[in-house]
């Protein structure tokens, strides 16, 4: 019989909020920091780490979690967050910033880079990771006005996944463009499958046909002289589209409102991401 408390009474809250409602997944509860946290780690590790949960083993839990070379004292670090991020919010009658969110984040950024560089991971697998983790992929409308709340700079765990993929200075301010060989597209190579990592390892004529993958996928014209403006316009248009269905109307309505006042600061942001590529 598993123990009413798991290493620490914030990651068995993790815990019960993400098992508890997998059958409500437009729920405030299943979209809370706590249970997109269980999320990450299980996009990461695997249901492993759910069935070490489910059944006690916390040394077990705390193996799997140093599968990917993540050391064992970040770890410590890592679950000792949790339940400071977990108490602090039962005491933040103001609604304040949790101070521990961004550690914790960033934390689960390493681990799944670790596991990037450890044994790969597919292009789905990193958008669905990047989905999750609060960047300018996350569609879920509460996880984005957390996100506003808890972050002045709405972009930085974004640049931060980037910059530690590429090897750049994360102390420096950096643009997400500067990931972008050339002329290419880095953000629309990605519909097809192609990462800036792929393109390091191809030669020009490799990176010509992912190139002309890209334009087909957006039903653009190769013969035309503004293809690549005209790809902008194309990548554009299909993220604007998949914003549009962020709306669940299903208790929703509070988070609705702060979104409606965040909406324009957000369509800013990807402009501003966009503009260079």
């Amino acid at each position: 019989m598993r123990d009413a408390i798991f290493l620490n009474k914030g990651l068995s809250y993790a815990f019960t909020s993400y098992l508890s409602n997998l059958n409500n997944p437009d729920s405030i509860e299943y979209n809370s920091f706590l249970s997109i946290t269980i999320r990450l780690l299980e996009l990461i590790y695997g249901s492993s780490l759910i069935d070490a949960y489910k059944s006690n083993d916390s040394l077990n839990f705390k193996n799997i979690l140093q599968i990917y070379t993540y050391p064992l004292k970040d770890i410590e670090i890592f679950l000792e967050n949790i339940d400071c991020f977990f108490k602090f919010d039962q005491n933040n009658s103001k609604q304040l910033p949790n101070p521990y969110f961004k550690a914790i984040l960033l934390a689960l950024y390493d681990m799944f880079i670790a596991k990037k560089e450890s044994i790969g991971i597919s292009f789905t697998e990193e958008e669905k990771f990047l989905e999750l983790a609060y960047t300018t992929s996350t569609k879920e409308p509460y996880q984005i006005s957390y996100l506003y709340i808890q972050e002045e700079n709405p972009l930085y765990f974004e640049k931060y996944y980037y910059s530690k993929i590429n090897n750049l200075d994360v102390t420096k301010e950096f643009d997400i463009s500067q990931t972008i060989i050339g002329s290419l597209n880095l953000e629309a190579l990605g519909y097809v499958g192609v990462t800036l990592n792929d393109l390091t390892k191809m030669n020009n004529e490799e990176i010509k046909n992912a190139q002309k993958k890209t334009y087909q996928y957006f039903n653009v014209d190769l013969n035309s002289p503004t293809k690549d403006q005209d790809l902008i316009k194309a990548l554009k248009d299909k993220q604007t589209k998949s914003k549009i269905a962020l709306s669940t109307g299903n208790g929703y309505v509070d988070i609705l409102l702060l979104m409606s006042i965040i909406t324009t600061t957000i369509s800013l942001i990807l402009i501003v991401v966009l503009k260079f590529i």
